[in-house]
């Protein structure tokens, strides 16, 4: 998230920060700021804002319950009934920069992924799926609950946004 400091009248970028410590200056590696309940990093250039929460679906055919991450930045959910398109827009999760910004990675807290687009880090300039799909009636539904951090590099770097999905696919047959 980018900022700047008023210097004199002109607002600029700074390219480094220093803190005095004991009287030796010393490089600032991490600064954040609560911006609306969320602590965002102040020193990259590049913000995500992911929309994170529940998606839980059920219905009697095969189930989805699935997130996009889109290349064009926004984040599209799979329909309230189930199905397999992601028709639902639910905004931004990219805030500044470009596509070829960001890298998504994904951490399994519980349940198994049936559409994962991968471990890792993975560049955002092409859509990144992940979500449930439940095909058996089986009383059962297929659940993952799933943290999905963004950064501004493929290796190192500064993560700027983060959101965890629980998701929720249970398809039943009524009797």
């Amino acid at each position: 998230m980018p900022f700047s400091i008023n210097v004199g009248g002109v607002w600029k970028v700074p390219t480094s920060i220093k803190i005095n410590v004991g009287g030796v200056w010393k490089e600032v590696s991490q600064l954040s700021c609560n911006v609306a309940g969320t602590w965002k990093d102040m020193l990259s250039a590049y913000s995500a804002s992911p929309v994170g929460g529940t998606i839980s679906r059920t219905r009697s055919i095969n189930t989805y319950a699935r997130v996009r991450f889109g290349s064009d930045g926004i984040e599209y959910w799979t329909p309230s009934g189930g199905g397999p398109g992601y028709t639902l827009n639910k905004g931004a999760w990219m805030d500044t920069g470009a596509n070829t910004n960001y890298w998504v990675e994904r951490t399994i807290n519980s349940g198994t992924l049936s559409t994962d687009a991968g471990a890792g880090r993975l560049a955002m300039t092409s859509n990144r799926d992940f979500g449930c799909i439940d095909t058996t009636d089986n009383g059962s539904p297929v659940t993952a609950n799933v943290t999905f951090d963004f950064w501004d590099a493929a290796t190192g770097g500064v993560k700027v946004g983060s959101a965890t999905y629980t998701f929720t696919a249970d398809k039943y047959v009524p009797l």
